[in-house]
């Protein structure tokens, strides 16, 4: 995706369209988590997760599960708003900060590509354990006996 030589009426069509393809979405925004040939079962993943509100996943270690429920999935729907501020829940809070949130927070610190098609979405809350987008969607990571913010919570998002 050349985001340069779009034309305001092809951005919007693109962004129309990554809203509904998150597969779509990880191909051109996040290449570098997509490495081997991409299984179907991934596929049907990215179809099920924006439509169903409770979903439970299961797949051999190894099998890319984290990467795209708990990295790509909630980057594309913090950007889309998918429904509301994102919380990232694991067994301890150094593990979903440390592996989860910060590959999230590095992509929008650094990634060119999303950077370049949907802005800087940095705001000044950016902390580790909790981050907002300029759009008003809050990620916030605890662990299993933590406590959480106030606030509305969209989408929760339990791993390891």
């Amino acid at each position: 995706m050349a985001v340069t030589l779009l034309t305001k009426a092809e951005k919007e069509e693109a962004y129309e369209h990554y809203m509904t393809h998150i597969f779509d979405f990880a191909e051109d925004f996040l290449p570098h988590y997509l490495l081997n040939k991409t299984p179907d079962f991934h596929k049907e993943i990215y179809e099920l997760l924006p439509k169903e509100s409770f979903l439970a996943l299961s797949a051999p270690r190894g099998f890319a599960k984290s990467t795209l429920c708990s990295v790509i999935f909630p980057i594309w729907a913090g950007i889309f708003k998918w429904k509301g501020d994102i919380t990232l829940v694991s067994a301890s809070e150094d593990f979903v900060v440390r592996e989860i949130t910060s590959k999230i927070r590095r992509e929008f610190e650094e990634n060119k590509r999303i950077i370049k098609f949907f802005g800087d979405l940095k705001t000044p809350q950016w902390s580790a354990s909790y981050f907002k987008l300029r759009n008003g969607i809050a990620y916030e990571a605890v662990g299993i006996n933590g406590q959480l913010r106030g606030g509305r919570r969209g989408s929760i998002v339990t791993g390891k």
